[in-house]
């Protein structure tokens, strides 16, 4: 899977990816992503009962950005979980089926 979400303001991209493992969580990219490897920030989700966690940044962004990125996720935690649910069960039923 691709992008989920975009913050043009402040120039953040969310993405979770199909091939990931748990716990739940996204990538969010600093700019437009050219690759996979690209300095991101990896947020864990979280659910109704915890707010979201940062798990991983790449030590270049800057703490502002690591900020804006965290409380994007948290600003769209329902959504971005549902988005996590609709990818790993359909590749759970994907691999169910072959």
């Amino acid at each position: 899977m691709g992008k989920i979400l975009e913050d043009s303001t402040n120039n953040l991209f969310v993405y979770i990816y199909s091939d990931d493992h748990l716990p739940p969580h996204v990538h969010v990219f600093v700019g437009r992503k050219k690759s996979r490897g690209d300095k991101n920030i990896k947020i864990s989700i979280g659910d109704d009962s915890n707010p979201p966690k940062l798990l991983q940044a790449h030590p270049d962004l800057k703490s502002a950005d690591i900020r804006k990125a965290w409380q994007l996720v948290a600003d769209n935690q329902d959504k971005l979980l549902i988005e996590w649910k609709k990818i790993h069960d359909r590749e759970e039923m994907e691999e169910r089926n072959q």
